[in-house]
């Protein structure tokens, strides 16, 4: 089995743990690490994945208060 580790990534002052896989690639922590959930190549990749679920958050919430 492949060894995961914790780690910190700190983007513009936003400081967020996540995992980091043996081969360098990273799981998001909102998605998890299940045999399903994407997988980033790298910290930019990641961090534009989780900057696109900020936006769906704010979406939904824009969208209920209509």
């Amino acid at each position: 089995m492949e060894k995961i580790n914790e780690v910190i990534i700190d983007y513009k002052g936003s400081i967020f743990k996540t995992l980091k896989r043996e081969d360098g690639r990273f799981y998001c922590p909102i998605c998890g690490a299940g045999e399903n959930a994407p997988i980033f190549f790298t910290e930019s990749d990641l961090i534009r994945h989780i900057c696109n679920h900020d936006q769906i958050k704010k979406a939904l919430a824009k969208k209920k208060k209509e």
